[in-house]
């Protein structure tokens, strides 16, 4: 009873982690609309290339679309080169490798046992993980192609298929991201840095009022702190802004990190004076201030205010500091202060910029890594070659896809994977139930016989050509099975 009563009360909480789950996943961003809007049309460009062209596996060039980078021109151009030049990478060495071992079979086995090796122990040591897992993705679907018993003349023309799909892929998807940037150009680092002021301002509202804090509001607080200001000083460093407005912007982002962190840490107390409430009002307003100044491209209103030194909120000590940042801010925009006194050192023995990490031969942790995921795809790879179901070998690229550092954001990658696979599972599942429906609703005539055509015919199936795609399906696995079965009584 203590057992059922215990698993009882466990499930509660189940659901509501996987709620909180859905929804931080689920939840929007600045951006993220006109993001999924410019994946969409890249996906959907490359499918019609390929499908008017009749450019086989089409769909691996609609997967590419979604792992190019997107955080401005630049990193667009380097990330789509990365993935070509790793693309041909990649097919050179199916084409070459597999030439050798295609007609032994224990050597065939060991040559896949080592491509899995080399694919994760490239996702552990290339820098650019889009790069990495295109030449994992190549490693994962060239395999399953040179097991097939077919002509050496018909796997290389498929290896080709698939380099030409994917390279479609990361053109079409580079063309899009192009002409979005030059409809709209937009202003990623002021956008990032005027939605952060807004929610600090939005958080010092609450406080200055005396009331419960808006928990949407606490929640993107915390999740702007845990994010950081990466992305904007990345693409700060990849831009082509002028050396002054770069290093004003420089020290605009890290003022701004740091009175989102301080925001973050702060606390409601249970009771605020009146001084108390007016000067945290005041400081929301120079919040506010700046905010208008940054998107206004102008410092008009940074003149009305300036940093009181008494009156401090006693109970909220954070708050003193959140206005000596919003004071430098101030200084940095009407150029009262040189942005050079908040910018780094610049380091002299730091080493040149290479394409691997710097410990990529002297860390056991990536070979560790890479002797994991490749003991994970070869049982993979092996349970579905034993059963004789190479449908399935599918698992092997889950493998490469969830195949990241952290635990956690593997478990998270494969819980996202498992429920897309089954979201698009139970599509294909209504699409062949209603295409099922229409042929079983088919008109009989009196005498209970399919209708004619005017040729004596019928109407519905007049030959192989005009049977549904689905029946034709079903038959062709059939066949395939018939032929599999009859081909193992033979080598018996």
């Amino acid at each position: 009873m203590a057992i059922t009563a215990q698993s009882i009360s466990t499930m509660p909480s189940s659901l509501s982690w996987l709620k909180q789950f859905l929804k931080d996943e689920l939840s929007p961003y600045r951006g993220r609309s006109a993001l999924v809007t410019r994946m969409v049309i890249a996906a959907t460009l490359v499918m019609a290339i390929c499908m008017t062209f009749r450019v086989p596996y089409a769909f691996e060039g609609a997967i590419y679309a979604l792992t190019v980078s997107r955080e401005s021109s630049q990193a667009t151009f380097k990330s789509a080169a990365s993935i070509l030049s790793l693309t041909g990478i990649g097919g050179a060495y199916l084409l070459a490798s597999a030439w050798f071992v295609i007609s032994i079979p224990a050597l065939h086995l060991l040559w896949v046992i080592a491509s899995f090796f080399l694919g994760f122990y490239a996702i552990s040591t290339v820098k650019n993980f889009g790069a990495s897992s295109t030449f994992a993705i190549m490693i994962c679907i060239g395999v399953p192609l040179w097991d097939r018993h077919v002509s050496a003349e018909t796997n290389v023309e498929d290896t080709l298929w698939l380099c030409l799909a994917l390279a479609i892929g990361v053109v079409v998807t580079v063309g899009v991201e192009i002409l979005f940037s030059r409809i709209k150009p937009g202003e990623d680092i002021v956008a990032g840095v005027a939605d952060r002021l807004a929610t600090v301002e939005s958080l010092l509202v609450c406080f200055a009022q005396n009331g419960p804090v808006d928990q949407p509001t606490q929640a993107n607080v915390v999740r702007l702190a845990m994010v950081g200001t990466s992305m904007l000083r990345r693409i700060l460093q990849r831009s082509a802004y002028a050396p002054l407005y770069a290093e004003q912007m420089g020290a605009v982002i890290a003022l701004t990190g740091r009175i989102v962190d301080l925001a973050a840490n702060l606390r409601s107390p249970i009771h605020l004076s009146g001084d108390d409430r007016q000067q945290i009002h005041l400081l929301a307003e120079k919040v506010g201030n700046v905010r208008s100044a940054l998107l206004g491209e102008g410092a008009p209103h940074l003149n009305l205010f300036h940093v009181t030194r008494g009156n401090v909120p006693r109970a909220i000590p954070f708050v003193a500091e959140m206005e000596k940042t919003v004071q430098l801010m101030k200084e940095v925009l009407t150029g009262s202060a040189s942005p050079s006194v908040f910018a780094p050192r610049p380091s002299s023995g730091d080493p040149t910029a290479t394409f691997f990490v710097r410990d990529a031969l002297t860390n056991v942790a990536h070979i560790q890594f890479a002797l994991k995921g490749c003991l994970t795809a070869s049982l993979c790879y092996i349970i579905y070659n034993g059963v004789d179901w190479p449908g399935i070998s599918t698992a092997v690229t889950t493998c490469f896809f969830t195949a990241v550092s952290t635990v956690g954001s593997s478990r998270q990658k494969q819980l996202l994977r498992i429920s897309g696979a089954m979201v698009g599972r139970l599509e294909r599942l209504i699409a062949i139930s209603n295409r099922w429906m229409g042929v079983l609703s088919t008109p009989l005539s009196a005498t209970g016989q399919p209708s004619k055509n005017n040729d004596g015919k019928d109407g519905n199936m007049t030959s192989t050509t005009e049977i549904p795609e689905t029946a034709q399906a079903f038959g062709g696995i059939k066949s395939w099975t018939n032929s599999k079965r009859e081909n193992r009584e033979n080598s018996i």
